[in-house]
């Protein structure tokens, strides 16, 4: 299940934090890998450690899920990078 969380990010010298709830299950594996461009992706180890397949089918159905894009919208990106 799909849950939406709003967050701030903190500000130091030398790093942004950005706090998750503590009862996102992707912190399990204790390690992850964060995908930053304009967007930032954090995929926990059991995720990106998995086959690429079901990485892009996770990440799309989330966002998807999330309400943040439309099955069109997928269809429409996957044809132009097909």
């Amino acid at each position: 299940m799909v849950k939406i969380f709003d967050s701030k990010i903190e500000r130091t010298d030398s790093e942004l934090i950005v706090r998750l709830p503590n009862t996102w299950k992707g912190a399990e594996d204790e390690n992850f890998r964060i995908v930053l461009d304009e967007i930032c992706v954090i995929f926990p180890e059991r995720v990106y450690d998995s086959i690429g397949e079901y990485t892009v089918l996770t990440f799309l159905e989330s966002i998807m899920n999330a309400g943040l894009i439309r099955p069109d919208d997928i269809q429409k990106a996957l044809e132009h990078i097909v």
